[in-house]
């Protein structure tokens, strides 16, 4: 099912089911058994008290096909509100965007496939995609969030989402701007610290040229002289809901 699902409304091969179910070596009942689990399938899709043409999942060379239809599917809303979150953003209305990819963000219940992942293969690799399209829409309001001047609202959860991926480095400069604009700046330098010790002892690695310089930001100029540019092409440039225009101090990358 989550194979099928996965590739709703495109037909998925026999030889690609039997390859992704039995990855290392297929019993030689392999397509009969797959037979069966499509069978099970359309039992528990209703399939077998409607006419063919009807039926949610279908037989159709050289595999199977998942219609949806009229049915949802949390993966396609969340593109969906993506999408019209960016155009608004575009357009300056920051506000909209923000709520949009909050609302994106309020359709996941958990880590993508978490039931099947471990089945590796296609349905890891989709895991993956997904959930890295989640902590992306994260970040991206984050940023929306900053430019409207929440940095306040923000710093709570931002210390939470630096916990949970402590590599991430985008998400430490989110939060050393966050803390930096709420008159923290010791804290925002700690932040530094850290993810720099964690990026030494982990990697040998010292953070990103971002992040060098922020920090050197926080330490030479006041919170009233950080306007932050931030990653995501495209945000807008205008800030709605009334607030103000910062002065430029450019921390992109060269």
């Amino acid at each position: 099912m989550a194979h099928l699902l996965t590739n709703a409304d495109r037909v998925v091969s026999v030889e690609r089911l039997i390859a992704q179910m039995w990855r290392r070596q297929p019993p030689r009942t392999a397509r009969t058994a797959l037979h069966v689990y499509v069978s099970k399938l359309r039992r528990l899709l209703g399939g077998e008290t409607t006419t063919p043409d009807r039926s949610m999942l279908v037989t159709q060379p050289p595999g199977y096909l998942l219609r949806l239809g009229g049915a949802g599917l949390d993966a396609r809303a969340f593109d969906t509100l993506l999408a019209t979150a960016r155009t608004r953003a575009n357009q300056g209305r920051l506000c909209e965007a923000s709520q949009l990819i909050t609302d994106a963000l309020g359709l996941w219940r958990g880590p993508a496939l978490a039931d099947v992942r471990s089945a590796g293969g296609d349905l890891e690799n989709e895991a993956r995609r997904l959930d890295e399209a989640r902590i992306a829409a994260y970040e991206r309001r984050v940023e929306l969030d900053l430019r409207l001047d929440r940095h306040a609202d923000l710093v709570g959860e931002l210390y939470a989402a630096t916990s949970d991926h402590p590599m991430r480095e985008s998400l430490h400069e989110y939060l050393m701007v966050a803390l930096h604009r709420s008159g923290r700046p010791g804290e925002a330098l700690e932040v530094y610290r850290a993810i720099h010790r964690s990026l030494q002892d982990t990697l040998g690695l010292e953070p990103g040229p971002r992040l060098q310089r922020l920090q050197r930001t926080v330490l030479t100029r006041g919170a009233e002289d950080l306007e932050y540019p931030g990653r995501w092409a495209g945000s807008g440039r205008g800030l709605a809901g009334g607030t103000r225009p910062r002065p430029k101090l450019s921390v992109r990358s060269a």
